[in-house]
């Protein structure tokens, strides 16, 4: 269930099938508040199939349980959901400080995002991180440079470049160096709003 390259998550996979054991990629999707209701979403690799012993186990912790293909594919699908995940992250803390020199009210806009179509569960229960009304960390922003490098690995092995992926980890890695690594993910709005022109 960890966030792995599907490199790794491969290798382990042929060790295990050599001693003729069932090796399951299942990474999930959700954080603290999904998993202590059990509705994490699974993503589910494995070149043996899944029993439905295995997936009764899964649908016990998650209200989903998604089979993406062989072994490894399950870390590759965890990888390209987490890009999406750390660029809604990203571009939340770039309105925000755009926000801040419109004269917006942060709260506001806020409220307004997670009603609009844009909005999304991740970025409605960030918000009270965004605003500053808590420093809970639930997913520190070094681990999410972690799952940004190993998606711009996976890329570069399939000798492919994005841009962003490329821009979200370089932000992170300057986050992370500046100190916002233990904090969570969300920092990366306290980040982006220390670096422009007027905080400078």
């Amino acid at each position: 269930m960890s966030t792995i390259s599907p490199a790794l998550s491969l290798e382990i996979a042929l060790l295990a099938a050599s001693h003729n054991v069932i090796y399951v990629d299942a990474p999930v999707s959700g954080s603290l508040n999904a998993a202590e209701a059990g509705e994490l979403v699974f993503m589910v690799g494995t070149s043996a199939g899944l029993s439905p012993e295995i997936h009764t186990s899964l649908a016990l912790m998650g209200k989903s349980v998604c089979q993406m293909g062989e072994a490894g594919s399950g870390h590759a699908a965890k990888l390209l959901i987490n890009s999406v995940i750390h660029s809604q992250n990203q571009i939340v803390g770039e309105i925000l400080a755009l926000a801040a020199s419109c004269n917006i009210d942060p709260a506001a806009l806020m409220t307004l995002l997670g009603d609009s179509a844009a909005g999304s569960p991740m970025i409605r229960f960030r918000t009270p991180l965004y605003l500053g009304e808590s420093d809970d960390v639930t997913f520190a922003l070094s681990l999410a440079k972690k799952d940004m490098q190993l998606a711009q690995d996976l890329a570069e092995s399939r000798g492919c470049s994005f841009a962003q992926i490329s821009s979200n980890l370089a932000q992170l890695k300057s986050a992370e160096a500046a100190g916002f690594g233990e904090k969570d993910m969300a920092a990366i709005a306290q980040f982006i709003a220390g670096n422009q022109p007027e905080n400078q």
